[in-house]
């Protein structure tokens, strides 16, 4: 069963994109990326984020040892 965007439904997006603008460049890499890089894994790939999206630096695990160490961690800001 199809379900179809109505008339007054599409004018109230149409709304919104003219108030908001469209997702931008930046972001529609952004996705683009993170499809990529599922679509690479699910097909038995290693791929991180980084290596689609240029100027992301390689995020490294953090190793945390005791609760102390986790709590510092979880204050900082992002």
């Amino acid at each position: 069963m199809k379900q179809r965007m109505t008339y007054s439904e599409a004018c109230l997006w149409m709304e919104y994109r003219r108030k908001h603008g469209g997702i931008g460049q930046a972001r529609l890499a952004y996705l683009l990326a993170c499809l990529a890089t599922m679509f690479n894994r699910a097909n038995g790939g290693e791929a991180q984020l980084h290596d689609f999206l240029p100027g992301v630096p390689e995020q490294k695990p953090v190793e945390i040892i005791d609760a102390e160490q986790m709590m510092m961690f979880w204050s900082k800001p992002a």
